[in-house]
């Protein structure tokens, strides 16, 4: 099942690409870093047995931070 979504996400990118511009494609992508910080942080508080993230006040902003980072670095290597 996780290989099959991987195929499908790959699938969707590269249809992606075909599109339109690779840059903006990939600055698009940058920002799964938050989906996978706001997952996190949501099955931490559902499951919290399972999932031991840290969803201090300092640690998500922390996250937050450095997810920022990323996209503004893809930004200018896109632009």
């Amino acid at each position: 099942l996780n290989e099959g979504i991987f195929v499908l996400a790959k699938l969707c990118a590269f249809y992606a690409i075909s599109l339109g511009s690779v840059a903006l494609v990939e600055v698009i992508a940058g920002t799964q870093v938050l989906f996978a910080i706001f997952y996190g942080w949501i099955l931490t508080i559902i499951i919290p047995k399972t999932f031991k993230e840290d969803i201090t006040r300092k640690g998500l902003y922390q996250k937050l931070s450095f997810g920022c980072l990323i996209i503004l670095g893809l930004w200018l290597i896109a632009k």
